[in-house]
């Protein structure tokens, strides 16, 4: 119960930092600030602190919101760059 309480104080606490969760064949991505660059290739987005880069085949963007993106395709490598 504790934990569970802490996960949920701190995701509220922290809700505006970046978030990326990877599942199968897509990857979601909250927090976002800039989508820079989009090919079935390659997907570049910009956060705050961070520049995510996307390689895939067939990559989409299947949700696209204010500041989160689901993207799907055949994912090979996602590069975070900080600063």
């Amino acid at each position: 119960m504790v934990i569970y309480m802490y996960k949920y104080l701190r995701e509220y606490i922290d809700k505006d930092e970046f978030q990326l969760t990877l599942l199968k064949h897509r990857v979601n991505i909250v927090n976002y600030e800039e989508l820079l660059q989009i090919s079935e290739k390659e997907i570049v987005l910009k956060s705050r602190d961070e520049k995510i880069i996307i390689t895939g085949d067939k990559l989409a963007i299947s949700k696209l919101l204010d500041y989160e993106i689901l993207i799907i395709g055949e994912i090979s490598n996602i590069e975070v760059l900080y600063g």
